[in-house]
């Protein structure tokens, strides 16, 4: 797909300047024609790989901020496209084309709903379900703070997650740097002392001296083979394909696997809550909270979806595919059993919230030390080891 920028002419001389994002000129032409437009001039913004992707992605937070800015300006009485002309200025450029695209779609004659479907790539699959049952109650700027506010919950929640993996994360970095300077740069100067010493030095000993070789001698290749791998991760770190496979695999780890389990538990509940509170049938429920978790779990939740169209209460469907943990679906089959599912579903949302937070919090506690403790013992078990085998052949010596 390729975004195009290009000027038009209306049948009444109006210019028009957009950006849409097209699979070739021709798709631009035809949709131009179709909307009784003439193309004057264009140029290509930016060209998009299926694999690795360069352009500016749009961050949650200023999306969040946009979609509280909408509902306040349509609480004022303004209508929808006005209200989108008016949030423009200021825009990051992603977000702007986004919103330019949206505007586009509504003066075509498509609903809000519609013209949110066709960047669901920014706004996600929530909030054009959302936007459909709104276009019908007439609770438009309503829904966009709900959603504003729901967004701000997870962001916040993604926010700490992201923060209590980095903190280990450049510990452990941090930790192989200092094993490798020390086995390419300490090592390697009592090389001749040991060399010289009779009788057999010990296994850890040995070990260690063979591990600082085979890296000395490859140590031009690590200068080099860094750097790149350092740009292969970049380059991967942009593939979405890349990322759900990396992501797939963290989640099997098995300390990892209970942080996901309670994130994906808390993102369901909170998901559900505002989705039933807002009216959004239960099919149409379950596509988009399966959008939202992503794709490791599609095939439980098309399980899901045909056990609830086949007349299965959701607790059933989804005690069946072991998608929840027994005490969430204790909760889940409480509210339907009460009638109160949006309440119980957002009290689950945030009791599972809290519980991540708190294991999160556990568990940077004891990441930290215990990596500072490893990198310590192994440095400090080298160093007893290569002191012991010099005082040994200090005193045969004497």
């Amino acid at each position: 797909m390729t975004v195009y920028r290009y000027k038009a002419l209306a049948l009444d001389g109006r210019a028009i300047e957009e950006e849409r994002e097209l699979p070739d000129l021709a798709a631009v032409r035809r949709e131009l024609e179709r909307r009784g437009l003439v193309l004057v001039s264009h140029r290509e913004v930016q060209s998009k790989s299926e694999l690795f992707s360069f352009s500016a992605s749009v961050k949650p937070a200023a999306v969040t901020s946009f979609l509280n800015e909408l509902a306040l300006l349509l609480r004022s009485g303004l209508p929808l496209i006005e209200a989108l002309d008016l949030s423009l200025p200021g825009l990051p450029k992603p977000l702007a084309r986004a919103v330019t695209s949206v505007r586009g779609a509504l003066l075509e004659g498509k609903s809000f709903s519609q013209a949110l479907r066709q960047r669901q790539d920014v706004f996600g699959p929530l909030l054009p379900a959302l936007a459909e049952v709104a276009e019908t109650i007439g609770d438009l700027d309503g829904m966009l703070a709900s959603v504003a506010k729901q967004r701000a919950s997870d962001q916040a929640l993604a926010d700490k997650v992201s923060g209590a993996l980095r903190y280990p994360a450049f510990l452990t970095v941090s930790a192989v740097l200092v094993l490798l300077f020390f086995l390419l740069q300490v090592i390697p100067q009592f090389d001749g002392v040991v060399s010289e010493g009779a009788g057999d030095p010990g296994v850890l000993v040995s070990t260690v001296f063979g591990m600082s070789h085979w890296l000395v001698e490859r140590e031009e290749w690590l200068m080099y083979g860094v750097p790149v791998f350092i740009a292969m991760g970049f380059l991967f770190s942009r593939s979405v394909r890349m990322k759900t496979a990396i992501a797939s695999f963290c989640t099997r780890l098995p300390i990892i696997r209970g942080l996901a389990e309670m994130r994906r538990t808390a993102v369901f509940f909170s998901t559900l809550a505002i989705l039933v509170r807002q009216g959004v049938p239960m099919t149409e429920s379950l596509r988009v909270i399966e959008n939202c978790l992503g794709v490791t779990v599609k095939q439980r939740f098309a399980l899901i979806g045909d056990a609830v169209r086949q007349g299965k209460r959701l607790h059933e469907a989804v005690a069946s595919v072991a998608l929840l943990p027994p005490v969430a679906l204790r909760m889940l089959r409480i509210g339907e059993e009460t009638g109160e599912l949006a309440k119980v579903s957002a009290e689950a949302g945030a009791l599972y919230t809290l519980k991540l937070e708190q294991n999160l919090v556990r568990l940077t506690d004891i990441i930290g030390p215990a990596a500072i403790l490893f990198i310590a013992g192994m440095i400090g078990a080298m160093m007893a080891a290569i002191m012991s085998t010099i005082v040994g052949i200090d005193q045969m010596a004497t």
